[in-house]
């Protein structure tokens, strides 16, 4: 049994609707997800220097203190959890002067905070938060213990 003419035109209408409808929701679904990222890229709020005055600890004991005018107090930090070519026992302890950065030593984009300890040491530290890609406070500090690729951390988060 054919079609007649009539027919055929009304199923190939029918199918170019579908088409066209089903491009549109492709479209319409792409366009959602675009803005989306790009709304919450913009939102996302960044690690400012009030964010991280006051007192951090570490699980073993550390503490380092940050104050408005830019002075730290460190206390109880292991050298060998900062420097893996310092002795065990080296405990880092003195004040001296932070500051935000928003590129690690090697030039790479990461928010990090530098700390000079008066006629000791220079390390930093970097920061990280919560959510998907890290960037929402709660924020923690820390240093990799080692390497790097077993996410081994010696982290400080903020208690005052």
């Amino acid at each position: 049994m054919g079609l007649c003419p009539k027919q055929t035109k009304l199923l190939f209408e029918l199918k170019y609707l579908n088409q066209n409808n089903m491009k549109q929701k492709k479209l319409f679904n792409i366009i959602s997800i675009s803005l989306f990222f790009l709304l919450n890229g913009c939102s996302n709020p960044k690690p400012t220097f009030q964010d991280f005055i006051g007192t951090w600890v570490s699980e073993d004991g550390g503490e380092i203190i940050f104050k408005e005018d830019s002075i730290c107090i460190v206390k109880g930090i292991y050298a060998k959890q900062i420097n893996p070519f310092s002795e065990e026992k080296v405990s880092l302890s003195g004040e001296g002067q932070w500051r935000i950065r928003t590129k690690d030593s090697n030039g790479y984009d990461q928010y990090n905070i530098a700390i000079y300890l008066k006629g000791v040491i220079y390390f930093s530290l970097f920061i990280s938060g919560e959510g998907l890609l890290d960037n929402k406070p709660p924020w923690y500090l820390f240093d990799y213990i080692g390497d790097p690729d077993e996410l081994n951390l010696y982290k400080f988060t903020k208690s005052k």
